[in-house]
């Protein structure tokens, strides 16, 4: 990776920090405070985080090493650490049973389609319906709605909650990732600035000695 490009993707993922830490420190500042104080902790490490990713954007923007090698470290670390909760929430959701969301009496909130139980009170077809009832196949015909008003069988809810659950599950793996290679181009970039540095001071030594050298001879 050339150095321009190395310092354009440092400069982009420390801006992408700084508004991201900012937006973050202001939510949790938002939220109500608990016994715990969870959200008070969290807008402190927020601030924290602002801040070092400010140093970054300074130190990518300057080409300073040692403030792009801060905020290459914090980021790494903050990789480590955010990748606790984000594979909690994964095992929570692979925990998580579809059948228990696909219910009438699950938190989606689902209850009985209007244009069923309007079939449901005609006279000339309760009595049917009843017997599919106590057959076991009234739940497999009866359409759910849910609570934007979509008519859904419990095959369709099955299939809706399994793919996000996915796309949650690859959503957090792949952000993981993405910061991960993010974290390792800056310190790669940090690592460019601190060689450039030493052989910039090498050079000056040695031209330095040359002169004295030049120096003695001509006495």
């Amino acid at each position: 990776m050339t150095f321009s490009r190395s310092r354009t993707i440092a400069v982009i993922v420390s801006a992408l920090a700084v508004l991201y830490n900012t937006i973050s420190t202001y939510l949790f500042y938002r939220l109500p405070d608990d016994p715990y104080h969870i959200a008070t902790n969290l807008c402190a490490y927020s601030h924290f985080a602002t801040i070092l990713s400010i140093i970054g954007l300074i130190g990518a923007t300057r080409q300073h090493a040692f403030s792009v090698a801060v905020f290459a470290n914090y980021l790494i670390i903050d990789t480590i650490l955010c990748s606790i909760p984000r594979f909690l929430i994964m095992s929570l959701l692979s925990a998580t049973s579809r059948d228990a969301l696909c219910t009438p009496d699950s938190p989606l909130s689902f209850r009985p389609n209007p244009h069923t139980l309007s079939l449901l009170s005609r006279p000339s077809t309760t009595s049917n319906h009843l017997g599919a009832y106590h057959s076991g196949a009234y739940q497999e015909a009866v359409m759910w709605v849910a609570w934007p008003d979509l008519g859904w069988s419990k095959e369709q809810c099955l299939d809706i909650v399994w793919m996000l659950q996915c796309a949650v599950c690859m959503g957090i793996v792949a952000t993981t990732l993405v910061q991960f290679v993010c974290a390792l181009s800056v310190r790669e970039y940090g690592n460019k600035l601190y060689e450039r540095d030493q052989l910039k001071a090498g050079v000056g030594k040695a031209g330095k000695g040359i002169i004295v050298v030049t120096d003695m001879e001509k006495r």
